[in-house]
């Protein structure tokens, strides 16, 4: 599933930048609108809206519930964070490329409700990141 939504969103990326997704082909519909591998572009944002909550929810996981079998493997963790940040990035970046406002305020109630549950130094990150996606 991690790597479906990475090819997916630099498939989106990729159509913000060049006006075509390299795996349909779909041309985009207007300059920095993005639809990714989607026939629409409130098709990707509802497919996004079910996936970045996914994504966020693997940052919330403890270190020891990773992978029973890497628990002592600290770097191992660490990138495997790091990528996940790198991944919830592209999705989000292509959540605001859809310029669907009914699914960014439905990410954006996701988001909040992890910060509102978790009490970790992540709220923080996840508050400025609420807060940057309300200026869109």
């Amino acid at each position: 599933m991690l790597l479906s939504m990475t090819l997916v969103g630099i498939d989106g990326l990729y159509q913000c930048v060049t006006g075509v997704d390299f795996l349909r082909g779909y041309l985009s519909g207007g300059r920095f609108i993005v639809q990714g591998p989607f026939s629409s572009r409130n098709g990707f944002a509802g497919w996004l809206t079910i996936m970045i909550p996914l994504v966020v929810s693997i940052i919330y996981i403890k270190k020891d519930n990773i992978f029973g079998l890497f628990q002592k493997q600290a770097r191992f963790h660490m990138y495997f964070r790091s990528l996940i940040w790198i991944l919830t990035g592209i999705l989000i970046i292509c959540m605001v490329l859809t310029y669907s406002r009914g699914a960014l305020i439905a990410v954006q109630l996701s988001i909040l409700f992890f910060a509102f549950f978790n009490k970790r130094k992540v709220l923080l990150i996840t508050t400025m990141l609420l807060v940057a996606l309300s200026f869109t």
